[in-house]
């Protein structure tokens, strides 16, 4: 042996090469190219950790240990210190948990990364989220969001309709709803999986049943035949060639009520959603956002439930995020369940006439 081990007597001294060289090296190589690959974004974010005082002590403190107490702590690493049993450092960045905490040169630009899309303060916070953090990120996302011209402008000047909700199917592109919308003299199919909440939007060039088909179809060869489509009444969805379409294809064909389209409440939601990216300057980007933005009632995007991943976009995150991953669908359910339940109780307390007291 080259090198001997804890048990060994009498080690065999050689100036030698060693006999596996080639084979460690090998194996070295492998390691290396299984570590998390990194792009412009996190080599900047890197580059700024190392200047901002506050993350280099605290990538300092991470390395070792932190102080019992806070008083020890040098005073510019006392924000990360709440969470500090949190943070570990990943490739020269700092992160808490599976987030990458941002130095403050490059905090204006990542809240204008969340932005995009023009989500509200909720939705803005889900998808910061899922990749960064910093201290006081939730109150400098609600300054941000407010102080948009963009979506003061595009606020609806009175709530919607409730709508009905929709129980959960049991798995992706089960069961989808579709609706036709108009936004400046252009049509376009929106369909939505009641499941994932993934959302289509295609452009036709006319409304006729042959279009809409052929718009489908185009969808379904993407991500399956559904076992149940929802839509209204429209004449493009009643006619023979709708009919024969879904007889050929072998899905179940149901329509809402035609004086309460409310009851299709997902395609409803979702023709609200398609609008509001198609009004922006960059629609695919805003559909990228909404796709890839965890939604309330499951607590994952819809992307993560219909493709089984995370997709990538303008804000930073870990390649590691980026992987498969696998979702219980009990827990999504039971989430689901809880979200519509609080829902439908909201809908009684507006809709129940008060009784006076005397």
């Amino acid at each position: 042996m080259t090198v001997a081990d804890s048990l060994s007597r009498s080690p065999v001294v050689s100036t030698e090469p060693e006999e596996f060289g080639e084979e460690i090296e090998a194996h070295v190589a492998t390691i290396q190219m299984s570590w998390d690959a990194t792009d412009s974004t996190l080599d900047e974010i890197r580059n700024e950790s190392q200047q901002d005082p506050a993350i280099s002590a605290a990538i300092q403190y991470t390395r070792g240990v932190w102080p019992k107490f806070i008083q020890n702590v040098r005073s510019e690493a006392r924000d990360p210190y709440a969470v500090s049993s949190e943070l570990s450092e990943v490739h020269g960045l700092l992160v808490r948990g599976n987030r990458i905490v941002i130095p403050k040169a490059m905090r204006g630009e990542m809240l204008s990364r969340i932005h995009d899309g023009h989500l509200g303060v909720s939705k803005c916070r889900e998808r910061a989220k899922s990749s960064i953090w910093w201290l006081g990120l939730s109150s400098e996302i609600r300054e941000v969001v407010s102080r948009c011209n963009h979506c003061q402008q595009k606020r609806p000047a009175q709530p919607s309709e409730p709508l009905t909700p929709t129980t959960l199917p049991e798995r992706p592109f089960q069961m989808v709803g579709a609706d036709l919308c108009n936004y400046k003299g252009h049509d376009y199919l929106v369909l939505v999986d009641y499941f994932s909440r993934f959302l289509e939007v295609a452009y036709n060039p006319d409304t006729t049943s042959e279009t809409v088909v052929y718009k489908l179809k185009n969808i379904f060869a993407r991500f399956g035949i559904p076992e149940l489509l929802v839509t209204d009444n429209g004449p493009q969805f009643v006619s023979d060639r709708f009919h024969k379409f879904a007889k050929g294809w072998g899905f179940k064909h149901t329509t809402s009520s035609p004086h309460f389209p409310q009851s299709n409440g997902g395609s409803e939601r979702t023709v609200e959603e398609a609008k509001k990216a198609l009004i922006q300057d960059d629609p695919f980007l805003a559909l990228l956002i909404y796709r890839s933005t965890p939604v309330s009632p499951t607590g994952a995007s819809p992307a993560e439930l219909a493709l089984g991943r995370r997709l990538r976009t303008t804000l930073p995150t870990l390649p590691s995020n980026l992987n498969q991953q696998v979702y219980e669908r009990a827990k999504i359910a039971a989430r689901d369940a809880k979200s519509k339940r609080k829902y439908k109780q909201v809908l009684t307390d507006v809709t129940e006439p008060r009784t006076s007291r005397s």
